[in-house]
């Protein structure tokens, strides 16, 4: 989940969590990077917080872990 992108200050950029993630050299040689394994959920989660926005979360993850395959 992506916070900073939803809570940059006016005048701020956030830096989007995939480029994050894309400069750790840390997660280079890992299986979940090397096999694109990484879930980018929705980066508004944080301001809409609620019920839908967590169902939503979790459609997500699961379609993504071949849940509704």
């Amino acid at each position: 989940m992506d916070r900073d992108a939803a809570v940059a200050t006016a005048g701020e950029t956030a830096t989007p969590a995939k480029a994050v993630i894309d400069a750790q050299d840390a997660f280079a040689n890992t299986t979940f990077k090397k096999s694109n394994q990484i879930i980018y959920l929705d980066p508004q989660f944080y301001v809409r917080e609620g019920i839908q926005g967590y169902g939503e979360s979790y459609q997500q993850i699961a379609g993504a872990m071949g849940a509704d395959k």
